[in-house]
């Protein structure tokens, strides 16, 4: 017997209705990531510096939380297209999706005020 069709295409589209808010999240996240050259300020002015006066620290940490961003951006989608078609559950992945960019967020804000 076939499944029924109407759950497996309302959780596709669940799963899509979530993933929309976690690329919003993502691409605000990314363009707040600018922002932190901010941490910046204080490089020269205090005798001990923090770990992102070093530019090439502070480009490491940046550019991976962006590669990052942009790596949940590309897969979860990617996902959400194959647990539908293998009958899985899609919705899972825009959730784990928002959750690991929090994460990204604080482990960013962790390394920049190192």
């Amino acid at each position: 017997m076939s499944q029924p069709v109407a759950p497996q295409r309302s959780s596709q589209l669940v799963a899509w209705l979530l993933y929309v808010p976690q690329l919003l999240l993502d691409l605000v996240l990314g363009v707040f990531g600018i922002f932190s050259v901010f941490a910046t300020d204080s490089c020269g002015s205090v005798e001990d510096e923090p770990a992102v006066c070093n530019g090439d620290y502070f480009s490491t940490v940046l550019f991976s939380f962006w590669f990052a961003l942009l790596g949940l951006i590309v897969v979860v989608p990617i996902l959400i297209f194959v647990s539908a078609r293998r009958g899985g559950r899609p919705w899972v992945w825009p959730l784990l999706g928002g959750f690991l960019s929090i994460v990204l967020v604080v482990v960013f804000f962790a390394l920049m005020t190192r």
